[in-house]
């Protein structure tokens, strides 16, 4: 069996997805010649070893999710923004 590799992924991802275990990026790298800290790029393509763990891989195959730690999302701007903090000359103008 084989899997390909989505924008974002890494072993320890297409691992937990495919072989239910972040052990299994081990087997994973062996496989197919890599160490685990190699990049993988989009639409690579691994050769699977043996299932791991069944439960965790079924999991996510049910729900069609791909694992992806690669690609975060920005923190979020907070809502008001502090222009001066001075405890003892606090304003409302301190405030955007």
């Amino acid at each position: 069996m084989t899997t390909t590799v989505s924008a974002g992924q890494n072993l320890f991802d297409v691992a937990l997805q495919e072989l239910g275990s972040r052990e299994g990026a081990y087997a994973l790298a062996a496989a197919n010649g890599l160490a685990v800290t190699d990049p993988l790029t989009p639409g690579q393509v691994l050769a699977l070893p043996a299932v791991v763990a069944t439960d965790v891989a079924g999991y996510f195959a049910a729900r069609g999710q791909r694992i992806n730690t690669g690609e975060q999302l920005l923190p979020t701007p907070p809502a008001r923004v502090i222009r001066d903090h001075h405890e003892l000359d606090y304003d409302t103008r301190d405030f955007a």
